[in-house]
C-alpha cells in the first residue's frame, strides 16, 4: 500500500549496517518514523523503539563507534557514528545514549589521525565531539581542546565541501 512503512525492511536496515545506505539510511528511517509518530501514527512507537535498540546494539562499547576499523583517518570509521548519533541526538532528541564516554575517549585518543587526512573525517568527528559535550561533562576540557585543534586542522581544507563545518 502506498505510504505504508515496510517494518521488516526497517528492522533489517537497523540490524545490519552493511546493507544499502548503512547508518545513514537507518538513522534517517528513525527520523521518518518519528515524524509519523508525531503526526499521530502511534502504532510505530514500538517499531521505532526496536529499531533504535537494534542500532545501539551494533555500537562498540569499547570505542563508541559503529565500525571495527582502527583506521581513524578514514571516513568509514566514523561515518555511521555521525549519521546515527547525529540523527538520534539532534533530530530525535534521544537522551542517555550509551557508550558516550568510550566515544569521547576514542575521539581524544585518535584525534591526530582524525585530523590528518580528509575534511569529511574532520566534519564527522567535529560533530561527534559536540554530541559528547552536549550529553556529558566527561573529559569536557579535553574535548574542547580537541575541537580547537579540529578547527585549526580545517585550515588545510578551506574551500572544500566540508570546510564550512570548520
Amino acid at each position: 500500500e502506498a505510504g505504508a512503512v515496510d517494518v521488516d525492511y526497517f528492522y533489517r536496515q537497523t540490524s545490519d549496517l552493511s546493507r544499502d545506505g548503512g547508518g545513514s539510511w537507518a538513522g534517517m528511517m528513525c527520523k521518518e518514523l518519528m515524524a509519523l509518530i508525531e503526526q499521530g501514527q502511534t502504532q510505530y512507537i514500538a517499531v521505532l523503539e526496536r529499531g533504535i535498540g537494534n542500532l545501539l546494539r551494533l555500537q562498540s562499547p569499547a570505542t563508541g563507534l559503529w565500525s571495527s576499523s582502527d583506521d581513524y583517518a578514514e571516513y568509514g570509521t566514523t561515518a555511521d557514528a555521525l549519521k546515527i548519533l547525529g540523527r538520534l541526538h539532534y533530530m530525535l532528541g534521544a537522551e542517555h545514549l550509551p557508550h558516550m564516554n568510550a566515544l569521547a575517549d576514542t575521539l581524544i585518543r585518535h584525534q591526530k589521525a582524525m585530523q590528518s587526512k580528509h575534511d569529511s573525517v574532520l566534519r564527522n568527528t567535529g560533530e561527534l565531539l559536540t554530541i559528547c559535550l552536549e550529553t556529558s561533562d566527561y573529559r569536557r576540557e579535553e574535548l574542547l581542546d580537541t575541537i580547537k585543534q579540529h578547527t585549526a586542522a580545517f585550515q588545510n581544507h578551506l574551500g572544500t565541501n566540508y570546510s564550512v563545518y570548520g
